[in-house]
């Protein structure tokens, strides 16, 4: 692969984990019978508290897509000179 190629793995694996994570971490709000929901409303500013629960979740997911992404294209390509 070439550098091009490398860098359009490595963030499409980045754009599909954080994507991923925004999910889940908007599917874990809902589904938790709502009690971690009602914790981020009772702060004094829930779209801060919000925007950081999705965040976090998002870029644990990407760096670990990532990672995983580069590890598994490695071991697929043939040895570098």
């Amino acid at each position: 692969m070439s550098r091009y190629q490398d860098a359009v793995s490595i963030g499409a694996h980045l754009v599909i984990g954080m994507a991923l994570g925004a999910v889940f971490a908007l599917v874990l709000l809902l589904s938790v019978g709502r009690s971690v929901l009602d914790l981020i409303f009772a702060d004094s500013s829930p779209a801060l508290v919000m925007a950081l629960f999705v965040g976090v979740f998002a870029m644990t997911f990407g760096v670990g897509a990532t990672l995983t992404g580069i590890a598994l294209d490695r071991s697929d390509s043939p040895e570098r000179e």
